[in-house]
């Protein structure tokens, strides 16, 4: 993963998966008569900052593959040499292994879900004060 990079972390993924689906959950929601226009409006922003993350990290990848590419003509022969050379190197190191890492960690939580039964919580304190 490259530091600085905006959503090429497990969190930036994280959050730009659950942001392209909350067109899906809301249209079910809408399926349902659940919905209303504040929801749908919510839904946009959140949609409309994931799809900007995605294409500010594609350009950060694609300025960064070029400007290495043509620092690196003069090593490794021709400019599509070299660019295809780091374009391999840049793309596997900040997506796929992010997409790795972050499948590992909801992988874990659920088989952990399955194997520690869940315990109940005492009942909470504020309630009885406000009661």
């Amino acid at each position: 993963m490259i530091a600085g990079v905006p959503g090429t972390g497990i969190g930036g993924i994280y959050y730009i998966l659950l942001a392209l689906m909350m067109p899906v959950q809301e249209t079910c929601r809408l399926c349902t008569h659940r919905s209303s226009i504040e929801r749908w409006m919510q839904v946009a922003a959140q949609t409309g900052n994931a799809l900007g993350i995605l294409i500010t990290a594609w350009l950060t990848g694609w300025l960064l593959i070029h400007t290495f590419g043509a620092l690196r003509i003069h090593g490794l022969g021709t400019h599509s040499q070299a660019v295809k050379t780091i374009e391999n190197i840049v793309s596997v190191s900040t997506f796929h292994l992010a997409l790795v890492v972050l499948g590992s960690v909801i992988l874990s939580v659920h088989i952990l879900r399955l194997l520690i039964p869940a315990r109940k919580l005492p009942k909470s304190t504020i309630s009885r004060v406000n009661a």
